[in-house]
Formats: structure tokens, C-alpha cells, sequence
């Protein structure tokens, strides 16, 4: 049987980023091509009882799958089956949204340590206004409701797909 671990997976989704056609290419050549993106696939929809996700947890995991997969979407319809592309186009959404939900929370966890550090001193520092406001232009920091009306779009499309 073959196994491959996640470190190999991203390895794979590095190669399909630089070159998606020559890395399917060199897959199939192998034979391992179905086998692998099986297995990609199945630890993609992976969860622990808690819901979160059983691999590619970090935020860079993340990426790099998107990428990897993204990649392959952007190839002629005669390298890539439509039952794979369904598949395909189905994990990379949910991996965009898992991603833009954690580095949400990270943000969120950012501001709040920087608060809890802002309010130690006592003063009001020259990010804030006289409310004591973080101005979010200046953080780069997208309003909340943007942040969910992006999840629930991403969402939506994932589910047309299925």
C-alpha cells in the first residue's frame, strides 16, 4: 500500500505550484497519481472529535495545499478528469476558508494581546483615537462583516460544487 506522510504531501504541492504538468506528468508516469491524490484528499477531509482538523493545520500547510491546488486548476481539461476537477476545486475552497478563518483568529488573538499590553502602561498609544479605537485601515485589517460575508460566499460556492 502506498503511504506517503504530510511533509511528502506538501513537497507534492510545491512541485504542482512550480509545475503542475510536469509534476502530473511525472506522477502518472509512476503510476502513483490516483493513489496520491486519494490520499491527499482523504487527509484534507479528515477532523477530530473536537471538529478541528486532523492535518495540515498550520497556516503555511494551508497554503501550500491551496497553491498546489490551485495550480492543477489552471491546467488544459485533457491533463485533468472532470470528476478530479470537482474534487479539486471542492478541497481548495474549503482549505481557503479554513485558512481565512484562522488568520482571522490569529488577528483577533494579536489585537487582543496588544490590547492587554496597550492597557498595562495606562497610556493611549498613536495607534488609537480619543474612543481608544484601533483605526483598522492603518492595521490593514478588513472589517468583520467583510470577513463573513467572504466565508459565507466561499461557502456557497463550495456547496455548488458538491
Amino acid at each position: 500500500l502506498f503511504k506517503l506522510d504530510l511533509n511528502e504531501l506538501l513537497f507534492i504541492s510545491y512541485a504542482l505550484y512550480y509545475n503542475a504538468a510536469l509534476t502530473l506528468s511525472i506522477l502518472q508516469k509512476l503510476g502513483v497519481a490516483s493513489e496520491i491524490f486519494h490520499l491527499w484528499f482523504f487527509l484534507l477531509q479528515q477532523v477530530k472529535k473536537s471538529g478541528l482538523r486532523a492535518n495540515f493545520k498550520r497556516e503555511h500547510e494551508k497554503k501550500v495545499c491551496c497553491l498546489g491546488l490551485i495550480s492543477l486548476l489552471a491546467l488544459p481539461a485533457d491533463l485533468l478528469p472532470g470528476e478530479a476537477l470537482g474534487r479539486v476545486f471542492r478541497a481548495t475552497l474549503d482549505l481557503l476558508v479554513a485558512y481565512k478563518d484562522q488568520v482571522a483568529e490569529a488577528a483577533k488573538e494579536e489585537e487582543a494581546e496588544a490590547e492587554d499590553d496597550d492597557d498595562m502602561d495606562g497610556f493611549q498609544t498613536d495607534d488609537e483615537d480619543e474612543d481608544g479605537n484601533v483605526d483598522d485601515k492603518e492595521m490593514g485589517i478588513l472589517a468583520e462583516d467583510g470577513d463573513e460575508a467572504d466565508t459565507l460566499t466561499l461557502r456557497k460556492l463550495a456547496e455548488q460544487v458538491c
